[in-house]
């Protein structure tokens, strides 16, 4: 596990509480893992898919996502896709852990492209290719990077990315850097906020956190902490980020302790929520 220092700021020291509050329930047995893992993989789908502007419920992600049924509409799709991604994450954390709990995968330009081409699906034929067309500027002034450039400047981030600078940073702290830089670059037509979201739980995992899953409740501040961090002001994305996290195993410490999933009884309106 990434290690705390004293000295750091209360945003780490609060979601180490919540990391350490979580690693005293364990060994967990196996039948309570798994519910953990699919209670996490539908939370991720769920709130990813929200930011992105797609309205499934719970629900209906559960049925399609865990229970196996025909999906029904595009969207659907992009659910039962996106599962394929985030599991392919925790598969490479999980093959590449140390003995320490620590795991020593690298995200790559490869490693991205591949995540969009699972996200999107085979029948998309812009899976796993970086965008060929000019995009809107995401800010006043921005620029945005040719599509020509684009695969030089995502290879260029990603060696920065493991630039001594960089890894001496709080995983949190990387993983914003990562998400900002990515997101910027607007890489692919489609799906780039969610596949830069996912890059960027590679550096909470392979630190033994939980993937960065925003609430839907905070897309408002995820969005203005994104146009923050373009202005290289990263704080407040930084502090969403950790408390995202901290949410996250307090949710996951509750499954242990009650058997049951966060919010369990209550009924599900139409649009998903409680």
């Amino acid at each position: 596990m990434f290690n705390i220092l004293q000295s750091q700021p209360p945003w780490a020291s609060a979601l180490e509480r919540a990391r350490r509050d979580f690693e005293e329930l364990q060994p967990l047995d196996e039948e309570i893992l798994a519910e953990v893992a699919a209670w996490l993989l539908i939370e991720h789908v769920f709130h990813d898919l929200r930011l992105d502007g797609i309205k499934l419920t719970r629900k209906r992600i559960e049925e399609v996502v865990l229970r196996g049924d025909t999906p029904e509409t595009s969207e659907e799709r992009l659910a039962l896709n996106y599962r394929q991604a985030v599991e392919r994450v925790s598969q490479l954390v999980t093959s590449t852990e140390t003995q320490d709990g620590m795991s020593t995968i690298e995200l790559t330009t490869d490693l991205l492209r591949h995540l969009h081409r699972l996200a999107l699906g085979e029948d998309d034929e812009t899976a796993g290719t970086f965008r060929s067309m000019e995009v809107n500027p995401l800010y006043p002034h921005h620029v945005p990077a040719q599509p020509r450039e684009v695969p030089r400047l995502v290879d260029v981030a990603m060696e920065w990315f493991t630039a001594d600078s960089v890894r001496e940073l709080h995983p949190v702290e990387q993983a914003v850097l990562v998400h900002v830089r990515l997101y910027e670059l607007q890489p692919f037509g489609k799906a780039s906020g969610r596949i830069t979201r996912l890059a960027a739980s590679i550096y909470t995992l392979r630190a033994g956190y939980p993937p960065i899953i925003v609430d839907e409740d905070d897309t408002e501040a995820y969005y203005q902490g994104l146009l923050a961090g373009f202005q290289m002001a990263t704080q407040p994305l930084i502090e969403l980020f950790a408390r995202s996290l901290g949410r996250t195993l307090r949710q996951m410490a509750e499954i242990v302790k009650s058997g049951r999933t966060p919010g369990e009884g209550k009924t599900e309106r139409r649009d998903g929520t409680p």
